[in-house]
């Protein structure tokens, strides 16, 4: 989803057998998961913003939505892969022991 939704073409999650409102609904609902997955905890919405904009009531549309926890979780893991002599399940281990998680969250915080 997030990929799709950097190159602007989200609705190609949406099934076919969709169409106008429903479709627009559709991603809109996607937006609103991108926004609640976003790698900074702070980012995401509360879940009152949440239902509001699920009700309609508060647009999401001028929202800025960053990428996934997950996403750049797996990113790291990559470059620390390129740039590492470690064996995958050691370069792991590494990457999420609780005190490099909390290092690497502060770093981004900064």
């Amino acid at each position: 989803a997030w990929a799709l939704y950097k190159a602007g073409r989200l609705f190609e999650l949406v099934d076919l057998k969709l169409n106008g409102k429903n479709c627009e609904e559709a991603m809109w609902f996607m937006k609103i998961g991108l926004l609640c997955v976003q790698k900074i905890p702070s980012w995401r919405p509360r879940m009152s913003a949440v239902v509001n904009m699920i009700l309609n009531e508060n647009d999401s549309g001028d929202v800025q939505i960053s990428e996934p926890g997950f996403i750049a979780d797996v990113d790291a893991i990559k470059v620390a892969r390129e740039q590492s002599s470690q064996s995958p399940s050691q370069l792991q281990s590494s990457l999420f022991s609780s005190k490099s998680t909390l290092q690497f969250q502060e770093s981004l915080a900064k």
